[in-house]
Protein backbone atom coordinates (compact mmCIF):
# COMPACT_ATOMS: atom_id res chain seq x y z
CA UNK A 1 0.00 0.00 0.00
CA UNK A 2 1.48 3.60 -1.00
CA UNK A 3 1.47 6.26 1.05
CA UNK A 4 1.65 10.07 0.73
CA UNK A 5 4.94 11.40 1.54
CA UNK A 6 5.24 12.61 5.03
CA UNK A 7 2.62 10.50 6.35
CA UNK A 8 2.47 7.16 8.65
CA UNK A 9 1.50 3.79 7.01
CA UNK A 10 -1.55 2.84 6.57
CA UNK A 11 -2.37 -1.01 8.51
CA UNK A 12 -5.04 -3.17 6.42
CA UNK A 13 -6.14 -6.16 8.37
CA UNK A 14 -9.52 -8.10 9.50
CA UNK A 15 -11.34 -7.80 12.44
CA UNK A 16 -13.74 -9.97 14.17
CA UNK A 17 -17.15 -8.63 13.76
CA UNK A 18 -21.08 -9.57 13.74
CA UNK A 19 -20.96 -12.17 11.87
CA UNK A 20 -17.36 -12.91 10.27
CA UNK A 21 -13.76 -11.08 9.56
CA UNK A 22 -14.48 -7.44 8.69
CA UNK A 23 -11.67 -5.27 6.40
CA UNK A 24 -10.54 -2.84 7.82
CA UNK A 25 -7.73 -0.24 7.15
CA UNK A 26 -5.81 2.45 10.27
CA UNK A 27 -4.27 5.25 9.32
CA UNK A 28 -2.03 6.03 11.73
CA UNK A 29 -0.86 9.16 12.82
CA UNK A 30 2.83 10.54 12.92
CA UNK A 31 1.60 13.17 15.53
CA UNK A 32 1.88 12.32 19.26
CA UNK A 33 -1.05 13.11 21.89
CA UNK A 34 -0.94 13.24 25.41
CA UNK A 35 -4.26 11.30 24.76
CA UNK A 36 -4.80 9.04 21.81
CA UNK A 37 -7.81 10.41 19.97
CA UNK A 38 -9.33 8.26 17.01
CA UNK A 39 -12.09 8.18 14.11
CA UNK A 40 -13.67 5.60 13.10
CA UNK A 41 -14.98 6.02 9.34
CA UNK A 42 -18.74 4.76 9.75
CA UNK A 43 -19.55 3.98 5.85
CA UNK A 44 -22.22 4.47 3.16
CA UNK A 45 -24.95 2.50 1.54
CA UNK A 46 -23.70 -0.03 -1.42
CA UNK A 47 -22.34 2.03 -4.36
CA UNK A 48 -21.79 5.04 -2.45
CA UNK A 49 -19.26 3.43 -0.50
CA UNK A 50 -17.15 2.93 -3.80
CA UNK A 51 -17.90 6.34 -4.98
CA UNK A 52 -16.87 8.04 -1.74
CA UNK A 53 -13.49 5.96 -0.87
CA UNK A 54 -10.97 8.71 -2.47
CA UNK A 55 -12.77 11.03 -0.35
CA UNK A 56 -12.28 9.17 2.53
CA UNK A 57 -8.18 8.33 1.82
CA UNK A 58 -7.88 12.32 1.45
CA UNK A 59 -9.82 12.78 4.71
CA UNK A 60 -7.60 9.99 6.75
CA UNK A 61 -4.48 11.26 5.54
CA UNK A 62 -5.68 15.67 6.57
CA UNK A 63 -6.59 13.68 9.86
CA UNK A 64 -3.92 11.84 10.28
CA UNK A 65 -1.63 15.65 9.86
CA UNK A 66 -4.04 16.88 13.27
CA UNK A 67 -2.95 14.64 15.74
CA UNK A 68 -5.75 11.47 14.50
CA UNK A 69 -5.66 7.93 13.95
CA UNK A 70 -8.62 6.94 11.90
CA UNK A 71 -10.13 3.35 11.49
CA UNK A 72 -11.99 2.92 7.89
CA UNK A 73 -14.68 0.09 7.82
CA UNK A 74 -15.70 -2.56 5.09
CA UNK A 75 -19.26 -3.99 7.01
CA UNK A 76 -19.85 -7.52 6.75
CA UNK A 77 -21.08 -8.19 3.25
CA UNK A 78 -19.22 -5.16 1.71
CA UNK A 79 -16.29 -4.75 0.32
CA UNK A 80 -13.14 -6.80 1.16
CA UNK A 81 -15.16 -8.04 3.83
CA UNK A 82 -16.40 -11.81 4.64
CA UNK A 83 -19.71 -12.65 3.34
CA UNK A 84 -22.10 -11.66 0.57
CA UNK A 85 -24.39 -8.14 0.63
CA UNK A 86 -27.41 -10.41 0.57
CA UNK A 87 -26.25 -11.84 4.07
CA UNK A 88 -25.96 -8.43 5.77
CA UNK A 89 -28.38 -7.51 8.19
CA UNK A 90 -28.65 -4.41 10.65
CA UNK A 91 -27.43 -6.43 13.50
CA UNK A 92 -24.31 -7.45 12.22
CA UNK A 93 -23.41 -3.97 11.52
CA UNK A 94 -23.80 -2.64 14.86
CA UNK A 95 -21.63 -5.47 16.07
CA UNK A 96 -19.07 -4.40 13.13
CA UNK A 97 -18.81 -1.14 14.41
CA UNK A 98 -18.68 -2.38 18.01
CA UNK A 99 -15.95 -4.24 17.13
CA UNK A 100 -14.10 -1.55 15.65
CA UNK A 101 -14.37 0.21 18.60
CA UNK A 102 -13.09 -2.77 20.70
CA UNK A 103 -10.04 -2.93 18.38
CA UNK A 104 -9.27 1.12 18.86
CA UNK A 105 -9.45 0.29 22.50
CA UNK A 106 -7.47 -2.67 22.69
CA UNK A 107 -4.83 -0.45 21.10
CA UNK A 108 -4.21 2.28 23.53
CA UNK A 109 -7.26 4.43 22.20
CA UNK A 110 -8.12 7.19 24.48
CA UNK A 111 -10.67 8.66 22.60
CA UNK A 112 -13.62 7.45 19.88
CA UNK A 113 -15.42 9.88 17.23
CA UNK A 114 -17.41 8.61 14.69
CA UNK A 115 -17.68 10.42 10.89
CA UNK A 116 -21.12 9.11 9.33
CA UNK A 117 -20.96 9.39 5.89
CA UNK A 118 -24.63 9.13 4.42
CA UNK A 119 -26.22 6.07 5.36
CA UNK A 120 -23.08 5.70 7.93
CA UNK A 121 -24.70 8.69 10.29
CA UNK A 122 -27.72 6.12 11.09
CA UNK A 123 -25.60 3.43 11.79
CA UNK A 124 -23.31 6.02 13.88
CA UNK A 125 -25.92 7.41 15.89
CA UNK A 126 -27.73 3.90 16.74
CA UNK A 127 -24.45 2.81 18.03
CA UNK A 128 -23.79 5.78 20.07
CA UNK A 129 -27.21 6.13 21.84
CA UNK A 130 -27.61 2.59 22.53
CA UNK A 131 -23.79 0.65 23.25
CA UNK A 132 -23.92 3.20 26.26
CA UNK A 133 -19.71 3.96 25.35
CA UNK A 134 -19.35 7.65 25.13
CA UNK A 135 -18.00 9.33 22.10
CA UNK A 136 -16.12 12.26 21.61
CA UNK A 137 -17.53 13.74 18.71
CA UNK A 138 -19.97 12.63 15.75
CA UNK A 139 -19.16 14.53 12.20
CA UNK A 140 -22.19 13.34 9.95
CA UNK A 141 -21.60 13.93 5.71
CA UNK A 142 -25.16 14.74 4.14
CA UNK A 143 -27.02 12.17 6.39
CA UNK A 144 -29.74 9.57 5.48
CA UNK A 145 -32.37 11.51 7.52
CA UNK A 146 -34.80 8.31 6.35
CA UNK A 147 -34.18 5.13 6.09
CA UNK A 148 -37.42 4.11 4.10
CA UNK A 149 -36.92 7.38 1.26
CA UNK A 150 -33.50 6.28 0.76
CA UNK A 151 -34.56 2.46 0.14
CA UNK A 152 -37.44 3.92 -2.17
CA UNK A 153 -34.47 5.53 -3.94
CA UNK A 154 -32.53 2.52 -4.54
CA UNK A 155 -34.90 0.34 -5.83
CA UNK A 156 -35.92 2.90 -8.08
CA UNK A 157 -32.54 1.86 -9.65
CA UNK A 158 -33.50 -0.96 -10.52
CA UNK A 159 -36.82 0.13 -12.20
CA UNK A 160 -34.32 3.31 -14.17
CA UNK A 161 -32.24 -0.32 -14.87
CA UNK A 162 -34.99 -2.50 -16.44
CA UNK A 163 -37.26 0.84 -18.00
CA UNK A 164 -33.24 0.65 -20.22
CA UNK A 165 -32.92 -2.70 -20.56
CA UNK A 166 -36.28 -3.09 -22.29
CA UNK A 167 -38.12 -5.00 -19.77
CA UNK A 168 -41.36 -6.24 -20.88
CA UNK A 169 -42.70 -6.60 -17.39
CA UNK A 170 -43.35 -3.31 -15.55
CA UNK A 171 -41.71 -2.66 -11.99
CA UNK A 172 -42.59 -0.34 -9.63
CA UNK A 173 -41.06 0.31 -5.95
CA UNK A 174 -44.67 -1.09 -4.30
CA UNK A 175 -44.02 -4.47 -6.48
CA UNK A 176 -40.74 -4.82 -5.55
CA UNK A 177 -41.40 -4.20 -1.87
CA UNK A 178 -44.42 -6.46 -2.15
CA UNK A 179 -41.66 -9.67 -3.27
CA UNK A 180 -39.03 -8.64 -0.27
CA UNK A 181 -42.50 -8.79 1.83
CA UNK A 182 -42.67 -12.32 0.77
CA UNK A 183 -39.17 -12.84 1.88
CA UNK A 184 -37.77 -12.27 -1.52
CA UNK A 185 -34.37 -11.45 -2.57
CA UNK A 186 -33.56 -8.19 -5.29
CA UNK A 187 -30.64 -7.20 -7.04
CA UNK A 188 -30.62 -3.44 -7.47
CA UNK A 189 -27.46 -2.36 -9.25
CA UNK A 190 -25.39 -5.98 -8.50
CA UNK A 191 -26.13 -5.70 -4.77
CA UNK A 192 -28.53 -8.57 -3.79
CA UNK A 193 -30.61 -7.18 -1.17
CA UNK A 194 -32.21 -8.93 1.66
CA UNK A 195 -35.71 -8.70 2.93
CA UNK A 196 -34.56 -8.81 6.32
CA UNK A 197 -32.14 -5.73 6.31
CA UNK A 198 -34.79 -3.91 3.85
CA UNK A 199 -37.73 -4.15 6.67
CA UNK A 200 -34.80 -2.59 9.56
CA UNK A 201 -33.36 -0.09 7.15
CA UNK A 202 -37.18 0.87 6.17
CA UNK A 203 -37.61 1.73 9.83
CA UNK A 204 -34.98 4.12 10.50
CA UNK A 205 -35.16 7.77 11.15
CA UNK A 206 -32.30 9.48 11.74
CA UNK A 207 -34.63 12.13 14.26
CA UNK A 208 -35.41 9.83 17.13
CA UNK A 209 -31.71 9.14 17.21
CA UNK A 210 -29.91 11.96 19.40
CA UNK A 211 -31.03 13.80 22.75
CA UNK A 212 -29.56 15.76 25.26
CA UNK A 213 -27.14 13.33 26.46
CA UNK A 214 -25.59 12.48 22.88
CA UNK A 215 -22.31 13.28 22.17
CA UNK A 216 -21.45 16.83 19.98
CA UNK A 217 -22.98 16.55 16.21
CA UNK A 218 -21.45 18.54 13.60
CA UNK A 219 -23.88 18.36 10.53
CA UNK A 220 -22.17 19.21 7.27
CA UNK A 221 -24.13 19.06 3.79
CA UNK A 222 -23.26 19.43 0.76
CA UNK A 223 -24.77 22.59 -2.10
CA UNK A 224 -23.01 22.61 -5.29
CA UNK A 225 -23.14 26.27 -5.59
CA UNK A 226 -21.64 28.54 -2.92
CA UNK A 227 -23.81 29.88 -0.22
CA UNK A 228 -26.26 26.94 -0.80
CA UNK A 229 -28.19 26.09 2.43
CA UNK A 230 -29.53 22.68 4.10
CA UNK A 231 -31.78 20.69 2.70
CA UNK A 232 -35.36 21.30 4.14
CA UNK A 233 -35.32 17.73 5.47
CA UNK A 234 -31.89 18.36 7.35
CA UNK A 235 -33.40 21.41 9.34
CA UNK A 236 -36.08 19.66 10.18
CA UNK A 237 -34.42 17.10 12.01
CA UNK A 238 -31.78 19.66 13.64
CA UNK A 239 -34.28 21.50 14.65
CA UNK A 240 -36.45 18.39 16.35
CA UNK A 241 -32.71 17.97 17.75
CA UNK A 242 -32.23 21.27 19.98
CA UNK A 243 -35.15 21.34 20.89
CA UNK A 244 -34.21 18.19 22.96
CA UNK A 245 -31.28 19.82 24.14
CA UNK A 246 -28.64 17.72 21.49
CA UNK A 247 -25.43 19.93 20.91
CA UNK A 248 -25.45 20.31 17.28
CA UNK A 249 -23.63 22.43 14.79
CA UNK A 250 -24.29 22.95 10.87
CA UNK A 251 -23.49 24.16 8.11
CA UNK A 252 -23.65 24.02 4.16
CA UNK A 253 -20.46 23.09 2.28
CA UNK A 254 -19.59 23.64 -0.97
CA UNK A 255 -18.66 20.65 -3.18
CA UNK A 256 -20.18 17.55 -5.39
CA UNK A 257 -22.26 15.15 -4.56
CA UNK A 258 -19.38 12.79 -4.85
CA UNK A 259 -21.23 9.57 -3.59
CA UNK A 260 -23.55 9.77 -6.54
CA UNK A 261 -21.46 11.09 -9.38
CA UNK A 262 -20.99 9.48 -12.38
CA UNK A 263 -17.22 10.18 -12.55
CA UNK A 264 -15.19 9.96 -9.27
CA UNK A 265 -15.31 13.64 -7.85
CA UNK A 266 -14.10 15.30 -4.66
CA UNK A 267 -15.11 18.38 -2.18
CA UNK A 268 -11.72 19.82 -0.79
CA UNK A 269 -13.99 21.90 1.37
CA UNK A 270 -15.24 19.39 3.18
CA UNK A 271 -12.50 17.79 3.35
CA UNK A 272 -10.95 21.14 5.34
CA UNK A 273 -13.72 21.62 7.38
CA UNK A 274 -14.20 17.99 8.78
CA UNK A 275 -10.38 18.27 9.77
CA UNK A 276 -10.93 21.65 11.46
CA UNK A 277 -13.91 20.38 13.39
CA UNK A 278 -12.02 17.04 14.83
CA UNK A 279 -8.91 19.35 15.82
CA UNK A 280 -11.26 21.77 17.62
CA UNK A 281 -12.94 19.05 19.53
CA UNK A 282 -9.44 17.12 20.45
CA UNK A 283 -8.11 20.44 21.46
CA UNK A 284 -11.06 20.81 24.13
Amino acid sequence: MTNAPGHAPAAAFFVHGGAGDVFAVYHATPVRRTSPCDVIVVPPFAEEMNKSRRMLAWQARELTARGFGVLILDLYGTGESQGDFAQARWSIWRQDLAAACAWLESHGSGEISLLGVRFGALLALDVARDSGKRFGRIVLWQPVTNGETMMTQFLRMRIAASALGGVSEKETTQSLRDRLARGEAIEVAGYELGSELVRAIDALRLESMADRGSPPIDWLDLCVEPGGDLSPASGRVIESWRSKGVRVDSRAVTGPAFWSSAEIAVAPELIGITADVFARSGAE
